[in-house]
């Protein structure tokens, strides 16, 4: 039997660290719907980063490897979705 700690990832905001988001888990499935495109990115990509440091401290490598290649495109895709908003403005 593994003994080791189960790490729960908490749902913060990238730009605001420690700033629960909107329809995080304990809200309502309507909540989440209601979380605009940003907001899910930015849940998504803190989330990668989150599931990638625990798998390099666990020295998971290949997993690690995978998790660092999906947190990098998510960031590209934030901050293209976010330069999308401000020409939208």
């Amino acid at each position: 039997m593994n003994n080791r700690k189960m790490i729960q990832p908490s749902p913060l905001r990238v730009d605001q660290p420690n700033t629960p988001l909107k329809g995080a888990p304990g809200g309502t499935a309507v909540q989440a719907d209601q979380r605009s495109n940003t907001e899910k990115l930015r849940y998504l990509h803190g989330m990668l980063r989150e599931l990638r440091d625990i798998s390099e401290a666990e020295r998971m490598q290949f997993l690690w490897h995978l998790l660092e290649m999906a947190y990098i495109d998510s960031g590209d895709i934030l901050r293209a979705h976010n330069q999308t908003q401000i020409l939208k403005n």
